[in-house]
């Protein structure tokens, strides 16, 4: 599928709108000591695909700014910049995944890039701003990461895997031999 500049922007706020709603809105917070250390939703799904339908650069983007906005919409707290470049990683590192590893593994390239996106994201980088910025313990906030990402890792993968086969999209880069899940 070839994206004029025009469209692409159309889609890309598509999907930032999306993950903004699906974040600040239809999510669950779960707050410790005035602070939400734990986001169950969907959110992030709608930044991957951008990365993983335009490619890492509009998907970090797409991230980036999805944050700065659901923020400046529905404050929840102090606004630190590191929530936002997590947030751009869920749009960066899927397609570099894909990109480096998914010749050599291509049925399992798109499971491996969702989970370890998450891994990275939301068991490591997040436990790790919320330790620095505000002194929560790894071991208040680790046992409720573990068992969300039991549940939104499959759901990811699954929703993702479904909505690129529904909708018949090619995954960054729309090449020839590019990796196709149909």
């Amino acid at each position: 599928m070839v994206y004029t500049s025009t469209k692409r922007l159309v889609y890309l706020a598509l999907l930032m709108s999306l993950s903004i709603v699906l974040t600040r809105i239809a999510s669950i917070t779960i707050p410790f000591e005035g602070v939400i250390t734990l986001r169950l939703g969907l959110g992030q799904l709608p930044i991957m695909l951008a990365g993983l339908l335009f490619g890492p650069y509009w998907g970090f983007t797409t991230g980036i700014l999805a944050d700065i906005i659901g923020f400046n919409l529905n404050p929840l707290g102090i606004y630190l910049p590191q929530f936002s470049l997590i947030a751009g990683l869920h749009g960066l590192l899927p397609p570099l995944i894909i990109r480096l590893f998914g010749k050599n593994y291509p049925a399992h390239s798109l499971t491996g890039a969702i989970a370890l996106t998450q891994i990275v994201t939301s068991l490591l980088l997040t436990p790790y701003v919320l330790k620095t910025a505000f002194g929560i313990p790894w071991l208040i906030s680790m046992p409720g990461r573990l068992a969300s990402q039991l549940l939104i890792i499959p759901a990811y993968i699954l929703l993702t895997k479904k909505i690129i086969t529904a909708l018949n999209l090619p995954l960054f880069p729309a090449r020839k031999g590019h990796i196709s899940y149909h």
